[in-house]
């Protein structure tokens, strides 16, 4: 293992207390090749804690009324209850991380803050993405939850880059900022605050915008990430998506400005000319929605009622799980359309600013 890979997974495993089971998986995965079956267990958890939203965003792949039903589009299900998260939770102990992200806002499921505790109380880091709206409706159980990441999904730098990325008022934009200030300047804030955006075509060119909008409103983190296409017009690859000729990361970085105390993470082009499958998403993770059905796609494979259930007894290793990782090891297998146009699969990598 070279040098700097060997720094940055020890500081993985310092950055905070962990269990024996999570180092011992950790030093499992570490040694593993990528293969259909695997020998250790998900680094990681993915939960939706509900699939109601408050809002109808046009780019949403759940919930945009322009967006017709598709067989990757997220069937509805109940919220996931507490009980169920226990469950999961000590099923997948070993795992270092969960995110509770759509597809819906977290905010509207009562069992969210307990949720949250209960993760803490397995060493996992904690990861909440909301659109921000109900901020203020649970604004100090925000501060005193055992949070590491909150995120909230502004998606514009002004009300009108707000209206043409979801199609809203900008009236929604102005209380999600006037609540993003609120919670970033709070001094009893202990968690990392991100702002993100999503970039396509149209806005690249205002990406430095973004980080001085964040950084004004005190971000700790700007989160840039690429445009999730669809098969519809106006929400195509070609019409939306970022290519590596749109916006070149390498070039980006010697350009723009970022401010101290900021962290900007940039968005990661496709690029045409270099197929790829890169996405390790199968390989670390597990999705588990309220009825619990898994997956291994937090982002466009969002079709969970197929793919198996979270207490079979190996779901980590079922038929599904193993499919999906042939279709990445293999370059005779076809990957999911949507595969090959998510930023995921980029062969780009991340590229992370610090001021």
């Amino acid at each position: 293992m070279r040098i700097e890979s060997l720094v940055y997974h020890t500081k993985i495993l310092l950055k905070r207390e962990r269990s024996l089971s999570q180092i011992l998986n950790y030093r499992s995965f570490l040694r593993s090749q990528h293969a259909d079956t695997l020998h250790y267990k998900p680094l990681s958890l993915s939960i939706p804690p509900t699939d109601r939203c408050n809002l109808r965003c046009a780019m949403c792949q759940t919930h945009s009324s322009h967006i017709p039903h598709h067989s990757n589009r997220h069937r509805p299900t109940q919220d996931m209850t507490f009980d169920l998260f226990k469950s999961l939770a000590n099923k997948f102990k070993e795992a270092m991380q969960v995110q509770f992200i759509g597809t819906g806002e977290p905010l509207l499921n009562t069992d969210l803050f307990s949720m949250v505790d209960y993760a803490k109380k397995k060493r996992f880091e904690t990861c909440v993405v909301t659109n921000g709206v109900l901020v203020d409706q649970y604004f100090y159980e925000i501060l005193r939850a055992p949070i590491d990441t909150f995120i909230i999904s502004i998606n514009g730098h002004t009300g009108e880059e707000f209206h043409r990325m979801t199609g809203l008022s900008p009236k929604i934009w102005e209380t999600i900022r006037n609540h993003a200030v609120e919670i970033a300047n709070n001094p009893n804030r202990r968690f990392n605050f991100t702002l993100s955006f999503i970039i396509d075509k149209t806005n690249v060119k205002d990406i430095q915008e973004m980080i001085d909008f964040g950084a004004k409103l005190g971000a700790d983190t700007v989160l840039l990430v690429n445009f999730l296409p669809s098969k519809v017009r106006g929400f195509t690859p070609e019409e939306r998506t970022v290519f590596i000729e749109d916006f070149n990361p390498i070039e980006a970085k010697t350009s723009l400005r970022v401010p101290d105390g900021v962290t900007v993470t940039l968005p990661r082009s496709i690029d045409r000319k270099r197929p790829a499958k890169v996405c390790r998403e199968f390989f670390r993770l597990i999705r588990v929605d309220g009825e619990g059905n898994v997956g291994g796609c937090p982002r466009q494979l969002l079709s969970l009622e197929q793919n198996g259930n979270f207490d079979d007894p190996d779901v980590w290793n079922n038929k599904y799980f193993r499919n999906m990782r042939r279709n990445f090891l293999h370059d005779n297998l076809e990957l999911p359309e949507s595969c090959r146009w998510c930023f995921s699969n980029s062969p780009h990598e991340q590229i992370v600013l610090r001021g």
